[in-house]
Order: C-alpha cells, then structure tokens, then sequence
C-alpha cells in the first residue's frame, strides 16, 4: 500500500508542478480560454486578463515557482557593503 500512495503522491506532485498561468490582453482573452478548453487543459492551465499586457502577446507564468523564487530571496540574511 506504502508504494500506492508514494505513487498517488508523485502524480500529485507532478500536476500541481505543471500548473502554469496564461496572462493575455483582454481582447483575446475568451481566444485563449478556447484553446485551453479545447484541449482539455483547463485545470492546468489558468487564463487571466490583463490590460497591461503587451498586444497581440501571451505571457506564460509559473506562479508557484515565482513564488518559491521570493520566498528563497526573502530567506536569504541581508548583507551590508562594509
């Protein structure tokens, strides 16, 4: 059972890894949202507008490794130049 559960917890792993986050003009937006749903990828992949995003441009975010990008930073001690 100890195997069973190691596996499940991978898989689980591995999907929670693979989430990514699709930022897109607003104009485009119900474009993106269509090719995410039409290849079953919707709960992977999330679809945000935004009108600050460049034109006729996607951007593709890894919000959980931002996060462990600042996370990691914020650990790091503060060093002072003598």
């Amino acid at each position: 059972m100890s195997d069973v559960l190691t596996e499940v917890r991978f898989w689980a792993q591995v999907i929670g890894d693979s989430r990514r986050t699709v930022i897109c003009p607003p104009d485009l937006e119900s474009r993106c949202k269509g090719y995410v749903d039409a290849r079953g990828l919707g709960g992977l992949i999330t679809v945000k507008a935004s009108p600050y995003c460049p034109t006729n441009q996607i951007l593709v975010v890894d919000e959980q490794g931002l996060a462990g990008s600042m996370a990691e930073l914020l650990a790091r001690p503060i060093r002072l130049r003598p």
